[in-house]
């Protein structure tokens, strides 16, 4: 049986998690890598293959579409490095601050999500009773209405006819 490991300190944990996070950025880059390899060289004329270009070839020699080629995926080759360069050149300070950040902004972005789905059900429910005060108040309207129609007609009709008088 394995030993149990002691549980990491904080500033392990956030250690581990920056290495995570870089290692997965690095991952990404390499994909991109290995897609952007693939689309220069694929994008290169056909008759360009290994048996037509033999490791001895020179530079000079090869056809301008092959210098093209060459001379993208070398500026892609000196981004990537100078990215490398950045990312690893940072004090582990800065990464530290930046997980704190992401960490506070994440509880930050929870807590206004919690507070707009609270809102938008008391919205809802205002809306609820809105419609329902608004039916009851039509419908009083109408009952008034018919009442007070129902007064003048039965007043005319009872013999008073002083409306026409």
């Amino acid at each position: 049986m394995l030993p149990r490991r002691a549980p990491l300190e904080p500033r392990q944990l956030q250690l581990q998690q920056c290495m995570s996070t870089t290692w997965r950025l690095l991952g990404i880059i390499s994909d991109m890598a290995t897609n952007y390899i693939e689309i220069l060289f694929y994008s290169i004329d056909s008759a360009l293959t290994p048996d037509t270009i033999a490791g001895s070839t020179k530079y000079t020699e090869l056809p301008a579409e092959a210098k093209s080629t060459l001379d993208q995926f070398h500026l892609f080759l000196q981004s990537q490095i100078h990215l490398s360069a950045t990312l690893t050149s940072r004090p582990s300070d800065s990464l530290d601050k930046i997980s704190k950040d992401t960490v506070e902004l994440s509880k930050r972005l929870s807590t206004l999500n919690d507070a707009l789905g609270r809102d938008t059900k008391v919205i809802e429910a205002l809306q609820g009773k809105v419609g329902q005060e608004l039916k009851q108040a039509d419908s009083a309207g109408r009952i008034i209405e018919a009442y007070s129609n129902t007064s003048q007609a039965n007043f005319l009709y009872a013999g008073n006819n002083s409306a026409g008088q």
